[in-house]
């Protein structure tokens, strides 16, 4: 195995967000936009996740208060 075939990761293993970085730097201007869609749609995915497990903190709280068990 050569140095190249060991550090090359097969293009059936590559993530979609993975390829889109590779064929965005290769010069392919179609996938930098998918590129900065997909990171967009992962950083709103831990806003929302995160906005969630806050929200969910806030509204036991104000059930325990609710109960007198604060």
């Amino acid at each position: 195995m050569s140095q190249e075939e060991a550090t090359d990761t097969p293009e059936w293993k590559e993530s979609l967000a993975g390829r889109a970085y590779r064929l965005c730097i290769e010069g392919h201007k179609a996938h930098c936009l998918l590129r900065r869609l997909l990171n967009l749609l992962h950083f709103w995915k831990i806003d929302y996740c995160a906005g969630r497990h806050y929200a969910d903190i806030d509204r036991l709280r104000t059930l325990r208060q609710r109960q007198g068990r604060l």
